[in-house]
């Protein structure tokens, strides 16, 4: 299984080191921080929910399914390739935040000492037919874990 961008609630029982992505966006553009934050437009992911993963692991878990030569890599990303910004502006409308807040910038803006692919957006496809699973779309998603 490849993943992409994993996200979801807060993990319940221990606090994680540093704020996960979405957690980081909500606060990002929460009413008590003033400034606007900026996010990359031309960069695409297809993030996934952490209980889509939970049910995928449980699905081939307990199927003792097996996969022939063609199906063993999976790629486990959600149903929408999203940039950044798109991301922004979803939990922006889900939460209620000001759209005002999000900076649409190019990822060339920012020198990260690493180059980072454009798009690395995964075809679900294959998962979604091998194992007959609908994704939370990335909007549902949020209102899930908020």
């Amino acid at each position: 299984l490849r993943s992409s961008i994993i996200y979801g609630p807060l993990p319940p029982l221990l606090p994680v080191a540093r704020a996960l992505f979405v957690q980081w966006m909500d606060s990002a553009l929460s009413p008590s921080d003033a400034e606007p934050t900026s996010f990359f437009e031309d960069e695409f992911r297809c993030p996934i929910h952490v209980d889509d993963i939970t049910s995928i692991v449980l699905k081939l878990l307990s199927s003792g399914a097996a996969l022939s030569s063609d199906q063993r890599t999976l790629n486990m990303g959600g149903p929408d390739r999203l940039s950044r910004v798109d991301m922004a502006q979803t939990l922006a409308r889900v939460r209620g935040h000001d759209n005002s807040k999000i900076l649409s910038v190019p990822s060339a803006s920012v020198n990260r000492g690493v180059a980072s692919p454009p798009d690395i957006s995964m075809n679900v496809s294959k998962l979604t037919t091998v194992l007959d699973i609908k994704l939370l779309s990335f909007e549902d998603g949020l209102r899930k874990s908020f």
